[in-house]
């Protein structure tokens, strides 16, 4: 019912796009950057070859041309296809005259230039009955052919489509053991999901690629060795296969993505190969037997909750958790008055890594941050003001409460975040000592001027623009060289 209920929920928000949006035959469309040619809806990818986007026709049977306006087509996009169905009884008779999309489609023929096919390409098209699929087609999205009698009519047990195992289809018989066909290449996204009765699957060194969701709510899996030749595994792959106790991370893979071995409670170790430079959110939550986590010393970035409760991150002592050069977490309760100094030296604040701290009342920031992610001070009430200097790049969404003062350097990502009205942000110019909304050598002057103590300074942070924490003529001509080079 889950599965249904987000496709349909796609469908409408997907329908509301397209009926608010006119094409144009052989123009670009203003919202989707694609072009209508005849009956096809496409778009020019990358590489210079083209991506069906969308079938406005009224043809029941098709053959997707090989070449549009002179591109090669090598894709189906998601959901391309997906309106070929009834349309619906609520739908008025001018919208069903635009929905021209409404067609019973009874068979599509693609031709042998497709290589990949796009998620629910095809979903929910509930009269298409033939679909003849070339070998040339070695990567199939999520859900690309759910809902239609061609699915349907596949015998039950694993279901192939040339290189790639598409899914399983059927009841599963208890204690299965799943051998995966030599030369499969791509296990698609949802392909055993839920399957509790899958007890082992052997997967050929062949395969590249593992998609989301594949073996997610698997609780019987116990055996399934990731073989080298491991390119891709998609997010929540082995979400909650509480029967693993053993994965071997193969060097090949360079992201793991989120909560892909969220609550396998069985594991007790895992080895991160250095090949690996970013480990996304919830990679290892839950899993409550892991005690055991090596972690390369290259540059990596983790986001939040990746550890969270596990034995390894239960047994960090309270305060900073620092992997490598990033401030991961801070575990615990901030003390009352705490003014924060992050580690010289550390290049990235994780998101949330102090959010609700109310205990915060001041954060040093050394130049060598340049991330702070989302929400890392959120809800810290009692930070009244923070310094974000041009050397940090990236804020996240809500990097800080609303209502902060954030001092920062002009053309700055720390100024950019503050034109955010929804951040609420009070922003003052580093640099601006007379306040007139600009650098200029007037406030060079005055820096002069205070240093000799012919003139009052009114605030240090705007005076300080060179950031070493001492109000000198450097100052003064650290905002000339930097005029100069304007």
């Amino acid at each position: 019912m889950k599965k249904i209920t987000s496709i349909l929920l796609a469908v409408i928000m997907v329908i509301g796009v397209f009926f608010a949006v006119p094409t144009t035959a052989n123009a670009y469309d203003y919202y989707y950057d694609t072009v209508t040619s005849g009956d096809y809806v496409y778009r020019v990818l990358p590489d210079g070859t083209a991506e069906i986007t969308g079938y406005v026709g009224y043809q029941q049977e098709i053959e997707i041309p090989p070449i549009i306006d002179n591109y090669l087509v090598t894709s189906i996009g998601d959901e391309a296809f997906t309106y070929n169905l009834n349309p619906p009884p609520l739908m008025s008779s001018i919208a069903q005259t635009r929905a021209s999309k409404y067609v019973r489609l009874y068979k599509v023929v693609i031709p042998i230039t497709v290589k990949n096919i796009g998620d629910r390409a095809f979903c929910l098209c509930n009269y298409l009955s033939e679909i003849v699929i070339p070998s040339s087609v070695t990567s199939i999205g999520d859900d690309a052919f759910y809902g239609t009698p061609w699915l349907e009519s596949q015998p039950d047990g694993c279901v192939y489509i040339n290189d790639v195992l598409y899914c399983y289809k059927g009841d599963m018989p208890e204690n299965t053991d799943i051998v995966v066909r030599n030369g499969t290449v791509q296990i698609s996204s949802h392909a055993f999901m839920d399957y509790k009765n899958l007890s082992s699957i052997t997967i050929p060194d062949s395969v590249t690629s593992i998609g989301s969701f594949a073996f997610y709510g698997c609780t019987g899996l116990t055996y399934a060795p990731l073989p080298p030749s491991l390119t891709s595994l998609g997010e929540y792959a082995f979400y909650d296969c509480v029967g693993i106790t053993e994965i071997e991370l193969p060097p090949s893979l360079t992201v793991l993505e989120s909560s892909v071995f969220e609550g396998c409670e069985g594991i007790t170790e895992v080895v991160i190969p250095d090949t690996v430079t970013y480990i996304k959110a919830s990679v290892f939550r839950y899993c409550k037997n892991l005690s055991s986590i090596t972690i390369p010393s290259t540059d990596i970035r983790i986001l939040s909750g990746t550890f969270d409760g596990t034995p390894w991150y239960k047994k960090q002592p309270d305060g900073y958790i620092y992997i490598n050069n990033m401030l991961y977490d801070y575990k615990g309760t901030v003390p009352e008055n705490t003014v924060v100094e992050i580690r010289e030296g550390t290049t990235e604040i994780c998101a949330q890594v102090f959010e609700n701290q109310r205990n915060i009342i001041g954060v040093k920031i050394p130049d060598s941050v340049s991330i702070i992610n989302v929400e890392a001070f959120r809800y810290c009430d009692n930070l009244k003001y923070v310094v974000v200097r041009d050397t940090v790049k990236s804020l996240g969404l809500y990097a800080f409460s609303q209502g902060i003062t954030m001092y920062g350097m002009a053309g700055s990502a720390a100024e950019e975040y503050s034109k955010i009205p929804r951040f609420e942000v009070n922003f003052i110019l580093i640099g601006d000592v007379d306040d007139d909304g600009n650098i200029s050598i007037t406030d060079a002057t005055e820096i002069q001027r205070i240093v000799a103590l012919l003139s009052q300074m009114n605030d240090f942070n705007v005076v300080d623009y060179d950031g070493d924490g001492v109000v000198s003529v450097l100052d003064a001509t650290s905002i000339q060289l930097k005029l100069a080079k304007a």
